[in-house]
């Protein structure tokens, strides 16, 4: 009988400590210069070796400008993500982004990603250059292969606990 009340504790303890619920807003920005209409999609995901969806996903149009926009994601009350996939678009004619931000806040508090951040913090795919002193980035075509511009953040639970306090 007592090992069976020690169990059952331990159980409600694991049980209290895997609740993924939690209060709060997070919300994803991406500030730049986009020289073709396009969309922005990005994908969320709460465990780090899911696969993404779109169902976890929010999509952003951008304009044709010569000017800085600035795209914010906000994700659903109360969701942690864990990584973060940002699609670039769909329009091969947009050939060069120069970002000139990039950050993540939960409730008030932010991380804003500098060069060397964005080099540790997120991984780009084949079809994207980064040139760090610059903030471009430029999205390449490779021929036989479906172009399809992205990057995906490392784990983002360190970044987040961080913002937490």
């Amino acid at each position: 009988m007592k090992y069976s009340l020690v169990f059952i504790f331990i159980c409600l303890i694991f049980l209290g400590c895997t609740n993924k619920e939690v209060s709060g807003h997070v919300t994803f920005y991406i500030k730049g210069e986009f020289k073709h209409a396009d969309k922005i999609q990005l994908f969320y995901n709460d465990n780090y070796f899911n696969s993404y969806s779109e169902k976890n996903s929010i999509l952003q149009k951008i304009h044709e400008s010569d000017s800085i926009q600035c795209l914010s994601f906000n994700l659903p009350e109360g969701y942690l993500p864990t990584r973060l996939r940002i699609d670039l678009g769909q329009n091969s004619k947009q050939k060069l982004i120069t970002l000139s931000g990039l950050g993540i806040c939960y409730n008030n508090n932010c991380k804003f990603f500098n060069t060397f951040d964005l080099l540790n913090s997120f991984e780009f795919n084949k079809n994207l250059k980064y040139h760090k002193k610059t903030g471009k980035l430029f999205l390449l075509e490779i021929k036989g292969e479906v172009y399809d511009p992205y990057f995906i953040s490392k784990n983002l639970t360190p970044i987040l606990d961080s913002l937490k306090n």
